[in-house]
This record gives C-alpha cells, sequence and structure tokens, in this order.
C-alpha cells in the first residue's frame, strides 16, 4: 500500500537583474510525482509518473514613457505509465509581447500572445463516442493560439481622497481568432466539434 502513495520532489531555481531601466527575471524548475492515477479514472488500478520542467524569462525595457514587457515560457509535462503520453496542459511555448503607455491620468495597454496548440484527443467519428478512458492518449494538437489585447484606462481622484478610483474599457482577442483549446463532449452528424476559447470580447470595469 505504502508504494501507491504519491511523492513528489520539486525543484526551483530563480535569478533577477534590475537597474533604473531594465528588469530581467529569470526561473526554471522540474517537478516529478510518483504513483499518479493514471488519466481516464484509473482504469486497473494502474499508476504512472508525470515530469514537468520548464522555465519562465521576464524582460521590462523602460523605452522613454513606454513600458514595454517581453516574455516567454517554456514547459513540458509527460505522464508515463509505461507509454509516454502527453497531459492536456503541455503547451510548449508560450510569449507575449506588452506595451503600456501612460499619458497624464491615462493610460492605454496592447498586449500580443503567441501560444504553440494544446495536445488534442480526437474523438472516434465511426462510432459516434469518445475514446474509452484505456485508449486515451493526446496524440494530436490543435493549431497554434494568438491575440491581440487593447485597453484604455482613466484614474481619477488621489489616493487620500474619498472618490476616487479607475475607470476603463478592454477589447479581449481584437481581430476575433479562433483559438481551438479542446473537443466538444457530443457528435453529431460525423462532424468533429471543437470548442474554442473567447472570441473578441468588449469589456468595460470601474
Amino acid at each position: 500500500i505504502e508504494d501507491d502513495v504519491m511523492r513528489s520532489n520539486q525543484y526551483m531555481f530563480g535569478a533577477e537583474m534590475q537597474n533604473k531601466r531594465w528588469t530581467i527575471d529569470l526561473e526554471l524548475y522540474y517537478k516529478e510525482t510518483l504513483n499518479l492515477i493514471r488519466p481516464g479514472g484509473g482504469v486497473g488500478s494502474r499508476y504512472g509518473q508525470l515530469s514537468a520542467y520548464g522555465g519562465d524569462l521576464l524582460v521590462k525595457r523602460k523605452v522613454n514613457k513606454l513600458d514595454v514587457w517581453l516574455a516567454y515560457s517554456y514547459s513540458q509535462a509527460i505522464f508515463n505509465d509505461g507509454l509516454e503520453r502527453y497531459i492536456f496542459y503541455d503547451q510548449r511555448h508560450l510569449g507575449s509581447i506588452t506595451v503600456v503607455a501612460p499619458f497624464g491620468n491615462w493610460a492605454v495597454a496592447g498586449s500580443w500572445t503567441y501560444g504553440t496548440g494544446l495536445p488534442a484527443i480526437p474523438p472516434h467519428l465511426s462510432s459516434h463516442s469518445w475514446l474509452t478512458p484505456e485508449d486515451i492518449l493526446y496524440w494530436d494538437r490543435f493549431p497554434a493560439q494568438h491575440q491581440l489585447d487593447l485597453s484604455v484606462n482613466y484614474k481619477f481622484g488621489e489616493a487620500h481622497k474619498r472618490l476616487h478610483g479607475v475607470i476603463g474599457a478592454s477589447v479581449l482577442n481584437l481581430y476575433n481568432r479562433d483559438n481551438a483549446v479542446n473537443y466538444l463532449t457530443t457528435i453529431a452528424a460525423n462532424r468533429e466539434l471543437i470548442r474554442y476559447g473567447v472570441g473578441i470580447a468588449p469589456n468595460l470595469q470601474v
């Protein structure tokens, strides 16, 4: 029974360099988890090992009055129970560039994000059913994801005054990119039904 107890080891390393104009932050990690139940409900009481490792890099640069942020993440997560397989959140590359431009009480920001496709399990179209838990294997990937977000904020009042705060508006996924994230759990008319992330989405905040 003791051999079935879940155990994990995690190691992390981080470093930061900062001056008046630059901030560079780097974090590396490795995590190993033993005796995880096999994805899909532990068919046959089979256990496996999850290995996850990667790194995050953040670079901030002050360019005149602009704040520019560059971010990049690499990650890999593999489940092994005698057969290596991806897990759902095994998104290898994710990067973004963000620019913030302050103008007095106003701030305008734009951010573009790009990520490689998430793992996928295409359903059995011939039988109109999902793969059984015993067969679960993320052997395919969706196309890459990317989107552009814009926002504008206005700060009013002073912190020591009774009336103060921030109002703003934003638009997520400005060019309405269809970012596939999963398959739906039903199939109709022998067609694969894909679930997409949020399309173009305007927001107001107070």
